[in-house]
């Protein structure tokens, strides 16, 4: 991410990042999940410093609506890491299919929140 002159603007480009990241994750690849879920990081991050600045700041609002979905996004990853171990170390297939199954049923889950 570039260089922001005001913490302003650099909010700005998280909610473009982060909203361009939900786009991307209907593919629920790896990168569009990890990337999806360090962009809310970085908001609730800079909500809570506003909050703490700025009382009249509405962040509890923003947070309590992004939880969900930083749920469901961690859900997703921890079935992605599991899916590529099991892969990379030739693991347990009966696992993989159902983390696999687990995986299209969480990201179709994803999809319509």
């Amino acid at each position: 991410m570039k260089q922001h002159t005001n913490i302003s603007d650099y909010f700005d480009a998280l909610c473009a990042s982060f909203l361009n990241d939900i786009k991307k994750n209907h593919t629920a690849k790896k990168e569009s999940v990890h990337d999806l879920r360090v962009d809310i990081k970085n908001i609730r991050a800079i909500l809570s410093l506003g909050m703490l600045l700025n009382k009249n700041i509405p962040g509890q609002q923003i947070l309590k609506q992004v939880k969900p979905l930083y749920k469901s996004a961690g859900n997703q990853r921890t079935l992605q890491i599991n899916i590529s171990l099991l892969k990379k170390y030739n693991l347990n297939k009966a696992y993989r299919d159902q983390f696999e199954a687990d995986l299209k049923q969480t990201t179709h889950k994803f999809k319509r929140e």
